[in-house]
């Protein structure tokens, strides 16, 4: 019969090795969120400052404008 045994240092190793992945990943994961929040969002570009210059079609799902 096959016998299976697991120490408790390392269970308690992998449980320290799971709990430094997460906290290094939400703390990265923060990071970039606070990167990426801190980018201002692109103008529209020179030609199209002029509201009256821009025009749009939208199709409805019929196929008529």
């Amino acid at each position: 019969m096959l016998e299976v045994v697991i120490s408790i240092p390392a269970i308690l190793l992998l449980i320290v090795l799971a709990l430094g992945c997460y906290l290094l990943g939400r703390n990265r994961g923060r990071a970039e969120a606070a990167a990426a929040a801190a980018a201002p969002p692109p103008g529209l570009p020179p030609k199209c400052s002029r509201a009256g210059s821009l025009h749009v079609h939208v199709r409805s799902p019929l196929g008529t404008y």
